[in-house]
């Protein structure tokens, strides 16, 4: 599932194409996938313009005003905006982000048929151009509801801090820590209503970069590593959104460049491979189910009791 940095690089890519955009028209294939809040309906789009683009956690919101249209990629959703035609040729993909499917792995996209077969929603705006949702499996799902009712959504509501924003401060996360003192470090930090938008990527970028192991209890961190640990998780969130995400196929951002935090990260999917702290060849061990990649060396193991 896409992380924070990988949904945030979409919101930035739709941010810059579509405010003032209206829509013209929208077709749904695959209407369990797109459900409308009451009061809103889904005939309330048609002729609506995008006010902007936001991210709670890993979905995304874009706005029209008085509504507002939550998307939430899940394992395998997509989405592609394509500019108006030209002539005889087909309009230019600008964003593509998403799970790799052929419309964003393939190395020439421009000549990729959308609608797919994959496609269950399309957006066509006024001046011709179209937002697709693509979803293989379709666990991903679209929902339209009133803009003031966004936070009363069940998802929304019980998300916790967003990690990049100010209100994410060392107090508030010391706090979030002593109030689940036996608290697996790796399962907490994962868990949305705790930091939203954490994935198993950047929790274990995290770890490593603060020095702690992933099974070490909440409670068992000293004041110097709870410290460490805050600014480790903005930091390796800034790296990746600097990079565009973490997969090269993945996520592109809308002027083209490859997502390529993999490339630097410091641990994840990097197995058998030096520390590039100190050379020690990574592991990769399960917590809570996960997968979970960590430095021997640097990140000690918590004591057996």
């Amino acid at each position: 599932m896409p992380e924070l940095p990988e949904v945030e690089t979409i919101r930035k890519g739709l941010a810059e194409v579509l405010p003032g955009k209206r829509v013209r028209s929208f077709s749904v294939t695959l209407p369990k996938l797109f459900t409308a809040v009451r009061p809103a309906k889904r005939k309330d789009l048609v002729g609506a313009a995008v006010t902007g683009a936001d991210r709670r956690g890993k979905a995304l919101l874009i706005r029209f005003g008085s509504r507002t249209l939550v998307i939430h990629l899940k394992m395998t959703g997509q989405l592609i905006f394509r500019e108006a035609p030209r002539g005889d040729a087909k309009g230019k993909i600008v964003l593509a982000g998403g799970h790799p499917i052929p419309a964003i792995a393939n190395d020439r996209p421009d000549g990729m048929k959308l609608p797919g077969k994959v496609t269950h929603a399309v957006f066509t705006f006024d001046d011709g151009s179209r937002l697709f949702y693509n979803d293989l499996r379709q666990f991903g799902y679209l929902k339209l509801l009133s803009t003031d009712a966004v936070g009363n959504l069940l998802f929304i509501k019980t998300l916790g801090l967003e990690p990049l924003e100010r209100s994410f401060t060392s107090a508030k996360f010391d706090a979030l820590l002593k109030r689940r003192p036996k608290a697996k470090l790796k399962p907490l930090l994962l868990d949305q209503t705790v930091i939203a938008g954490l994935g198993n990527i950047y929790v274990d970028e995290a770890l490593n970069l603060a020095r702690i192991h992933p099974l070490r209890t909440a409670g068992s961190l000293t004041k110097t590593q709870r410290a460490a640990l805050h600014p480790a998780i903005k930091k390796v969130l800034r790296d990746s959104l600097r990079a565009g995400g973490t997969s090269d196929n993945t996520y592109v951002t809308i002027r083209g460049a490859r997502g390529d935090y993999l490339r630097r990260a410091r641990v994840y999917h990097r197995t058998g491979e030096p520390c590039r702290r100190c050379g020690t060849p990574i592991e990769r061990i399960v917590v809570a189910g996960r997968g979970t990649h960590l430095c021997p060396r640097c990140q000690r193991p918590p004591k057996q009791t």
